[in-house]
């Protein structure tokens, strides 16, 4: 059988055409330190590349959820802390005047109680991220009006930290200053308000404000249980922070198994391609000079 010079000549650009890829390759996976950088190089691997990156990026979006959720847990709980001692204070007033007041003090000690009324109001309006803390699911309306009246919802916001995981965030203003669905709660604010009254009464009656006494200590512990809920759930997102953290080192472990090249094996394969390309170039070099007038007959 004859071979002509068109077939040589495609035949030898066809194994020059390979050597050049296969070496263009060894230098992308040398550049990149990637075993895999198109589908081509690997379909199955790069499947598994892919679902990877995908548990990835949801990892990551989880954990980004969490650090949000738990900087609004940490100012949630510092303005527990904050109305547990005001109500602590009022609590202390209840105390020192159970049994009579100076009437030349009595108007000092109101104002004392108006500023505590209206610091806890301060509190229960405040903002986190431009959306009100305490309103439930309205978290653009102002959750309190000036008397005490609650305008949110009951409402719980709840956010993603996992596949089909949910982690509640929110206090509602309810739950925390009126105590609707708190077991033996109270409204701190109507209870403030009693005691300005009591105190401001004329004749004043002693055994108005010492009846008070008990509604605030009602009002405490519901501030305590709410402070107690809000470090359950930064436990709670603190052991599955902990838990994607080591998830994730896993999956970024199994996806460098299959995608990253080692540095000198990659420079290793390089070399070797650059060799036989160089030689390949040659061999076709010889070949095409050493013909005759003959071989194209």
């Amino acid at each position: 059988m004859r071979v002509s010079n068109r077939q040589m000549t495609n035949i030898v650009k066809s194994d020059l055409f390979k050597n050049a890829q296969q070496l263009l390759n060894a230098e992308e996976r040398v550049a990149t330190r990637k075993l895999i950088n198109k589908p081509s190089d690997d379909p199955i691997g790069m499947g598994k590349v892919l679902d990877y990156r995908k548990t990835l990026s949801s990892i990551d979006q989880y954990n980004n959820n969490i650090v949000s959720a738990k900087s609004r847990t940490e100012f949630t709980d510092a303005l527990m802390v904050n109305l547990h001692d005001l109500l602590g204070q009022a609590e202390q007033i209840v105390a020192e005047h159970s049994n009579g007041l100076d009437p030349e003090l009595r108007q000092g000690v109101v104002q004392e109680v108006e500023g505590i009324y209206d610091q806890v109001l301060a509190i229960a309006n405040t903002k986190f991220n431009g959306a009100y803390l305490f309103a439930g699911h309205k978290t653009d309306t102002q959750p309190f009006a000036d008397d005490g009246s609650y305008n949110g919802d009951s409402g719980q916001i709840n956010i993603i930290v996992g596949e089909d995981a949910q982690v509640r965030i929110n206090l509602t203003g309810d739950e925390v200053f009126t105590g609707v669905g708190v077991t033996n709660g109270t409204n701190v604010f109507d209870d403030l308000k009693a005691l300005k009254d009591a105190l401001e009464a004329d004749p004043f009656v002693a055994s108005d404000v010492s009846s008070l006494a008990d509604n605030l200590a009602k009002g405490v512990n519901q501030i305590e249980g709410a402070a107690v809920s809000q470090s359950i759930t930064y436990r709670l997102l603190e052991t599955t922070e902990n838990h994607l953290d080591k998830f994730r080192y896993s999956i970024v472990d199994m996806l460098s198994k299959i995608e990253d090249a080692d540095l000198a094996t990659a420079i290793v394969e390089l070399q070797a391609q650059e060799t036989a390309y160089e030689a390949a170039l040659a061999t076709a070099a010889k070949m095409f000079n050493r013909r005759s007038l003959i071989d194209f007959l």
